[in-house]
């Protein structure tokens, strides 16, 4: 099945909705929920280890991002060449995907290289 998404061979809907915005949704939920009983203090002077560990974790979540970006794209990209060729409207979807995977990976980079700009602090 990952091959098959990787291809993009999956349908558009289900690329997007499952494998892209559902679990990245999930993952991020679960990284807020399980921050949001840390104390204030932990973020005014965290340990090495524990800058560390937010970026490793922050990169791995950076992984899952590209993969289920690939795959989406891909999928966006067969579904707009499908429309195209069959003559049927409707290959706008193809475009507002690729722009949303777009969107979210300039607001990885960024909230990568501020977390990058506080560890070097």
């Amino acid at each position: 099945m990952m091959k098959k998404f990787l291809k993009g061979d999956v349908s558009l809907g289900i690329s997007f909705w499952v494998y892209f915005f559902g679990i990245n949704f999930l993952i991020r939920t679960i990284i807020t929920l399980s921050n949001s009983g840390v104390d204030e203090s932990f973020y005014k002077d965290p340990s090495l280890s524990e800058d560390i560990l937010n970026l490793t974790i922050y990169a791995l979540v950076m992984c899952y991002y590209f993969f289920s970006s690939v795959g989406t794209w891909r999928s966006a990209t067969n579904y707009y060449q499908h429309k195209n060729k069959n003559n049927i409207g409707g290959g706008g979807w193809a475009t507002l995907v690729q722009a949303l995977i777009t969107l979210g990976a300039i607001n990885y980079i960024v909230v990568f290289s501020i977390l990058l700009k506080v560890f070097f602090e």
